[in-house]
């Protein structure tokens, strides 16, 4: 499991970019491992690569872009319930919330810094390579 730890490290620590890399595949992993698919992880990148097109092309402390980044929590945790199983009266977690529990600490972790378009950036590495490192070992395409 991701730690909001993990992801501290990743944006202060991290300027190799290795932790970031080896965080990512583990992440990947977890979610092949939940079944979550390709197109479920894309939905939620697509509004990342929205949010980072509006970012490049406005202010580097656009509020607009931050604001659309907060709304990314609230959508992701509607995603995540609604991916819910129940089975035998027993809830399943939703294949997409080990991405949720990454995603919102580094949104969380984004919003407290000072150069929050840098931290974006980051973020945006993470989710590529969580992306890639996915469709590698073997993710669910549909």
């Amino acid at each position: 499991m991701i730690t909001k730890e993990d992801i501290r490290k990743i944006f202060l620590e991290d300027d190799s970019g290795e932790l970031l890399v080896e965080t990512a595949r583990k992440l990947a992993n977890e979610l092949k491992d939940e079944e979550a698919t390709k197109t479920q992880i894309r939905n939620i990148f697509t509004e990342f690569r929205i949010i980072e097109n509006r970012w490049n092309t406005q202010s580097e402390n656009d509020h607009s872009a931050i604001r659309r980044l907060n709304m990314i929590k609230p959508k992701i945790a509607y995603q995540v319930k609604r991916e819910e199983k129940t089975f035998r009266g027993r809830i399943e977690k939703s294949p997409l919330k080990p991405l949720e529990n990454a995603i919102v600490p580094a949104i969380e972790f984004i919003n407290s810094t000072n150069n929050k378009y840098q931290a974006f950036k980051t973020l945006m590495e993470f989710m590529e390579a969580t992306l890639a490192y996915h469709k590698v070992i073997g993710g669910s395409d549909k």
